[in-house]
């Protein structure tokens, strides 16, 4: 999934990139446009059919992190939400992301995966 936010950050602020962050594969032009959609969105698909595996390779806690990293992770980079042209708003999402649903749904799934339960 992070492959998934970060990519997608990075398609949608090539011209920046360009200028404050050139090393970075796109910008600097090791990694084409098509290339990089195709394989954000590859990781996207696969991140979440992994969430909806559930129970063969997931648990409620990783599934409901995936998906909370997936939709604010969107709408931190895609228009018309694109949270992060407004500063309080894209740090929120940072923060959400970061330091609430990955801890915490990690931590459940990692409860449900050693204890057992739906967790």
């Amino acid at each position: 999934m992070n492959l998934y936010i970060t990519g997608l950050n990075q398609i949608t602020d090539v011209d920046i990139d360009r200028i404050n962050k050139p090393d970075l594969p796109i910008a600097a032009g090791h990694l084409s446009l098509p290339t990089a959609k195709a394989i954000v969105i590859f990781s996207g698909i696969f991140s979440l059919a992994m969430g909806l595996s559930h129970p063969f390779l997931s648990t409620n806690g990783l599934s409901v992190a995936l998906w909370a990293s997936f939709i604010l992770g969107t709408m931190y980079s895609l228009p018309p939400i694109r949270f992060k042209r407004f500063h309080l708003l894209a740090a929120f999402c940072i923060i959400a992301v970061r330091g609430a649903v990955i801890n915490a749904g990690f931590y459940a799934h990692a409860q449900a995966a050693a204890f057992g339960g739906g967790a």
